[in-house]
């Protein structure tokens, strides 16, 4: 995923107090359709001062977690799901921590705050970690 000073940032990334209150968004977010709708928008919605996000050679994870997210969401509003599927569909691991890395992305006070020049760093850092968790390149921690 990166060098040794990335691992080590990571793990303070996912171990700080902005990553942690964003899995608990998530595991609230992770069955309510309305809410999810809301949160890709505000993805959408989201710029730093070097802009999209999705111009820069990292930002490509902003489009694969956005599309994780869509694909939840299109599992959750399947006709005729049942209540037992959707609620097993939101406690699966692996869509919430794209969904938290996605509320981390637009949290403008997370551990390396947005209006900084680099604060846009930490949040692909993050982005990067759980898409390749989703996609199951890395263990859930």
């Amino acid at each position: 995923m990166g060098d040794a000073s990335d691992e080590i940032g990571l793990a303070q990334l996912l171990a700080s107090a902005s990553f942690r209150r964003s899995r608990e968004v998530a595991a609230q977010l992770a069955g309510d359709i309305a809410g999810l709708r809301k949160l890709l928008a505000d993805v959408e919605g989201k710029v730093f001062g070097i802009g999209p996000l999705t111009d820069s050679p990292r930002g490509v994870h902003v489009d694969i977690a956005g599309a994780m997210v869509e694909a939840h969401l299109e599992e959750l509003t399947e006709p005729g799901i049942t209540d037992e599927r959707r609620a097993a569909l939101a406690a699966d691991p692996r869509p919430r921590v794209v969904i938290a890395a996605l509320h981390y992305l637009v949290t403008e006070r997370d551990a390396v705050p947005d209006w900084l020049p680099t604060g846009h760093l930490d949040d692909l850092l993050i982005l990067q970690w759980a898409t390749d968790v989703a996609r199951g390149d890395l263990p859930l921690v």
